[in-house]
């Protein structure tokens, strides 16, 4: 089902994925505003996005964040995947999240 390595983020299947604890969020408007405290930064989230945040509120394996989406959302596995992998890879970019392995 998923390879032993996700090579498009280099993340184990197993690995946590976490928010990074100095973030703040809040809602403005249709959007989740996120600062993190650390480097100063602020991101803006969709609604998909804010719902890809509240689930990683608890640490929680790639493949049980998807699964999660894919309950909500009607879309296709591959297409979830390398959306939510995308999202993922940006914020842990930015310091918003953590991966724990």
């Amino acid at each position: 089902m998923f390879p032993r390595k996700m090579q498009w983020m280099n993340i184990e299947p197993d690995a946590l994925i976490a928010q990074a604890p100095d973030c703040l969020a809040a809602d403005m408007d249709e959007e989740l505003v996120i600062m993190i405290a650390g480097r100063g930064k602020y991101l803006a989230l969709d609604p998909v996005g804010r719902e890809i945040w509240s689930r990683i509120a608890e640490p929680c394996s790639f493949p049980a964040l998807c699964d999660r989406l894919q309950e909500v959302y009607a879309g296709d596995r591959a297409v979830i995947e390398a959306d939510v992998a995308a999202l993922i890879g940006q914020l842990q970019e930015a310091g918003a999240v953590e991966i724990r392995r």
